[in-house]
This record gives C-alpha cells, sequence and structure tokens, in this order.
C-alpha cells in the first residue's frame, strides 16, 4: 500500500522542515543569551529542553523579574500570552520523597518548535521581551504579542492585502 519511495521523499520533507524550525529556535534562544550548556541538540522530537541557568549575562541581583526556575519563566512568559512547559511537570518524584524545588528539573522548561515558524517567532519575540525585562535592558514593549490563531490570521490577512503578494505572510510590518 505504501510506496517505499514516496515514504522516503516525504520523511525527508519532514526532517528537512523541523530541523529548519529547530535551528531558528536555537539560534533565537542564543542569541538571546541562552548557551547549549550540556545539553544535546534534539534530533527525533520537536521539543527543546532549556536550561534557564545557561543565560549570560546573568540576571542583575534587582532584577525586577525572577525568571531562573520553570515556573517563574511560566508566569512571566504567560503574561506576554506564550506558553513554555516547567521542567518540574516532567520530573519523577515517587512518594512525593522531595520537595517540589528541590527538583532537579527546577531550572528547566520545554518549549515546541512544532507550532507555525510565525508563532515560533512571536513566541520567542516574547522570551527575548521577557529577558531583557529581566535584564533591565532598553526599551521593551511592555504590550504582549498576540499570539491567538484569530490573531494569527488576522495578521496574515493583513499582510497579503496590505504588501500585496512579496513579503513573509503572517509577520505584520
Amino acid at each position: 500500500m505504501l510506496d517505499p519511495p514516496k515514504v522516503r521523499h516525504e520523511m525527508a520533507a519532514v526532517q528537512t522542515h523541523f530541523k529548519a524550525k529547530r535551528d531558528y529556535v536555537l539560534h533565537r534562544l542564543h542569541a538571546i543569551g541562552f548557551s547549549k550548556g550540556d545539553q544535546d541538540i534534539p534530533d527525533s522530537t520537536f521539543y527543546i529542553w532549556l536550561d534557564l541557568s545557561t543565560l549570560e549575562p546573568a540576571l542583575p541581583a534587582d532584577s525586577p523579574i525572577d525568571i531562573s526556575n520553570g515556573l517563574s519563566f511560566f508566569d512571566a512568559l504567560l503574561k506576554e500570552k506564550a506558553i513554555v512547559v516547567p521542567g518540574i511537570f516532567f520530573d519523577l518524584n515517587p512518594a512525593k520523597r522531595r520537595d517540589l524545588f528541590d527538583s532537579p528539573c527546577h531550572h528547566f522548561v520545554r518549549l515546541s518548535y512544532g507550532p507555525k515558524m510565525e508563532v515560533l517567532k512571536m513566541g520567542l519575540d516574547a522570551i527575548e521581551r521577557v529577558v531583557r525585562r529581566a535584564r533591565r535592558e532598553g526599551a521593551v514593549s511592555d504590550e504582549p504579542a498576540d499570539v491567538s490563531p484569530k490573531a494569527v490570521r488576522s495578521r496574515r490577512s493583513d499582510s497579503h492585502t496590505n504588501h500585496g503578494h512579496g513579503g513573509d505572510p503572517g509577520i505584520t510590518r
């Protein structure tokens, strides 16, 4: 029933698609200040296990927001209408032998590069705003990007009507 050459072609296309998104996300995270640390580059999933402790330079002691752990990073991003999953949600802690905040996963978040590229760009813009705000850097817009499906469709529609057939659909100018 399956045509092996077509299956291989489709498989290669999917791998290329997700590799491009993975590389974009990793590049943006590095530009924001997150180093890879001792983490492997994902090659068989569409998730990144981000170690928040790899942020360089370190945040100032008087940072207006704490983004050093998965829960506070999640909370800060939620205000930007973006989401990551705190690492402690993946911690195995049988019989609750240790306190939640002693988790080895506490300073990690998991983020997905499965969404469409335009949504990834908006999410990484939100991460960058949160980090810049935590560092007290420059003029950072206090307005969160609206990444709801309706807003994304609206921006896509606007970019097609206002910018002809050129440019990147979904990204407003």
